[in-house]
């Protein structure tokens, strides 16, 4: 319960801040571990592992709203400073209906996010 706790407040607390910015294009969340990200214009965050990892990148994601299928491969240099010198986010969202497993709600969009090795899939919904 606890880390359910922790993982809503990282959450409000990620978006608040980010929601101080512009509106959001799209929000996604999904489950196993918890994740949730907000995709705006230029940018992205996402919140992995019921919020012990935030990352917010900077990419043009205009065309994820217009799209039926939007996939983008991102490229992001490792902060860390090891190997390889380089990460990539890779972003696969489809105008496909789907049922998040946490709440039961139906939305109109189906996400997969891989990074560092991980598979991320969820649902979304565009505000």
């Amino acid at each position: 319960m606890l880390r359910a706790c922790s993982f809503i407040f990282a959450i409000l607390f990620s978006g608040i801040l980010f929601s101080q910015q512009k509106h959001a294009v799209l929000i996604a969340r999904g489950s196993e571990p918890g994740w949730y990200a907000e995709f705006r214009k230029d940018r992205l965050l996402l919140v992995t592992d019921y919020g012990k990892d935030t990352v917010t990148v900077k990419h043009d994601f205009s065309s994820v709203f217009k799209k039926k299928y939007y996939h983008a491969t991102i490229l992001l240099p490792n902060s860390e400073g090891g190997k390889p010198p380089f990460y990539t986010i890779v972003v696969s969202i489809k105008a496909t209906a789907c049922i998040e497993a946490g709440s039961g709600e139906k939305r109109e969009r189906s996400i997969t996010l891989e990074m560092d090795k991980k598979i991320l899939s969820g649902c979304a919904t565009i505000r």
